[in-house]
């Protein structure tokens, strides 16, 4: 009789893990969609003349993704972006987390994401993009100040 209690109690917790329903395969999709990762900071500085906070920089790397993901661009004339940017002249030293192909993407100073028309100067740059949804924010750089179509390195504060 000992036996059969012992048995019955068992049984009685198995049987709610019957009832759970099962995970659902979009769940986990839902979750990585566009996961941006990013250096620690709070905002980025191009030339102490303007500011960047991390949101805006996540936002515009959010938007450059998105693109790159449905092979679309925006922009006019010859300048459409996402597009590569090569790091050359410049150089710059991205994080070790941060691979080459990187993507310019411009940073608006109205704090509104580019949907096209003139970028002004400053951009985005985006790497180690999976071809899906993910990217690293490698980091932010302006043409202000900048030897004639090249870049100056926004500082990461």
């Amino acid at each position: 009789m000992v036996a059969f209690i012992s048995s019955l109690a068992l049984f009685a917790l198995f049987v709610p893990a019957l009832a759970m329903p099962a995970p659902n395969a979009n769940a986990t999709v839902e979750l990585s969609k566009r996961a941006i990762t990013s250096p620690v900071f709070t905002q980025a500085n191009c030339e102490g003349v303007q500011y960047y906070q991390k949101s805006a920089v996540e936002a515009a790397a959010k938007e450059a993704v998105k693109h790159l993901k449905s092979g679309g661009a925006v922009g006019q004339g010859n300048r459409w972006y996402p597009h590569e940017f090569r790091n050359y002249p410049e150089q710059f030293p991205y994080a070790s987390n941060c691979k080459s192909k990187w993507y310019e993407f411009p940073i608006m100073a109205s704090g509104q994401v580019f949907r096209g028309g003139q970028p002004m100067e400053d951009r985005v740059v985006i790497g180690s993009w999976n071809g899906a949804d993910d990217a690293v924010v490698c980091g932010v750089m302006t043409h202000r100040n900048a030897v004639r179509n090249g870049f100056k390195e926004c500082k990461l504060q």
